[in-house]
């Protein structure tokens, strides 16, 4: 993607984000991922290196990369009892158990 990681995205832009841009950029990701767990799918990893800009421009669009540790679930019922994740972005309830 020719925008990088949303990491690589920000430093590129070395100021604040507009607030209209962020509200785009968490839409983007957020309907993404309703899009998966639609599906029963379920991502695990999601984190700023794993959302992709399609531009280094003002109108970026944000894409969700690296499916590398998601899973689809049976039903929209279903868990995963296997717990996946990096550091420090893991949810406190996979470390409680």
């Amino acid at each position: 993607m020719p925008g990088g990681d949303l990491i690589e995205y920000l430093k590129k832009k070395c100021e604040l984000l507009p607030e209209g841009c962020t509200k785009k950029i968490i839409k983007q990701v957020a309907t993404g991922i309703k899009a998966l767990h639609d599906r029963n799918i379920i991502h695990r990893d999601i984190k700023l290196n794993n959302i992709l800009m399609n531009s280094n421009g003002e109108n970026p669009e944000a894409f969700i990369g690296d499916f590398g540790s998601s899973t689809k679930l049976k039903s929209s019922f279903d868990t995963s009892q296997f717990g996946i994740g990096t550091p420090g972005y893991i949810a406190p309830e996979i470390l409680l158990g």
